[in-house]
């Protein structure tokens, strides 16, 4: 019964993917229940400028930091006037008051995705780290190569990158406590669902579902990849688009709805 769900939902992604009219990565894993284990995908291999998805990684690396102890969530992080960029509204609100504790910042940079609290953090974990780990997780086709903001190196072909496959690779890792330590676990996902964007995969599902989950947008680009949390089954979500925002907004409405209908089921 399970295969024929999937082989329905695989078809229907396909369908989606020629009929939404844009550029179309998804991934979908079970985590819990019945489907555990079980991946549907198309163009999960489609590699995309990442936006704010890449903010994932860096949480995972920063809280990978805190469990070795080389840092502490605790530790406070002075931000300079002169090293706020947009959209950073944690920062903005909170600069009078002085520095910040890693833990707000990592907060910030997931939950209204402030571009200056990424960019500290970055400072904090260093790119090349940030870039080893996702080699070590085998995420081959995500990268950091920028900070939040810096259009010159974007204009010179120097991007964020990621895919529908790696992250719900990195999702899944982060929800088995294959990486993280059980409190820095419970940490990311606590972060991660207080998400205060959620006009994409959660607007699709049923009201009052658990979704803990980052989005992204940069130009024509939106994504939204999250970890939609049901009782027995949990399951792995990735949905990354570029196109026109009415087209975007029809294909997250589709894909998202299609694959909670066959994942909430079984």
């Amino acid at each position: 019964m399970q295969a024929k769900k999937l082989a329905a939902l695989k078809a229907a992604l396909e369908a989606d993917k020629d009929a939404c009219g844009v550029r179309l990565g998804v991934a979908a894993e079970g985590l819990e229940g019945p489907f555990a284990g079980c991946r549907v995908s198309v163009n999960e291999e489609l590699v995309f400028e990442s936006a704010s998805l890449i903010k994932v990684l860096i949480l995972v690396g920063v809280l990978r930091r805190a469990d070795s102890g080389e840092i502490s969530m605790a530790e406070r992080i002075e931000v300079r006037s002169e090293d706020v960029v947009d959209y950073s509204e944690m920062v903005r609100e909170g600069t009078v008051r002085g520095g910040f504790t890693v833990e707000q910042l990592a907060e910030g940079m997931i939950t209204v995705s402030d571009n200056t609290a990424t960019n500290s953090l970055i400072d904090l974990v260093g790119m090349k780290n940030v870039n080893a780990l996702s080699r070590n997780l085998c995420l081959t086709r995500t990268h950091l190569g920028r900070k939040m903001m810096d259009f010159r190196s974007r204009s010179v072909g120097v991007h964020n990158l990621t895919s529908a496959a790696d992250m719900v690779a990195l999702l899944a890792a982060i929800w088995r406590g294959r990486v993280l330590s059980a409190r820095s676990r419970e940490l990311a996902l606590g972060i991660l669902e207080r998400q205060r964007f959620n006009t994409n995969i959660p607007a699709a599902l049923p009201p009052g579902r658990r979704v803990a989950h980052k989005t992204g947008e940069l130009g024509d680009i939106e994504h939204d990849a999250g970890i939609v949390i049901l009782p027995r089954k949990t399951f792995a979500l990735a949905i990354l688009t570029r196109g026109s925002a009415e087209a975007r907004a029809h294909a997250f409405r589709r894909v998202a709805a299609s694959v909670y209908e066959t994942f909430s089921d079984g």
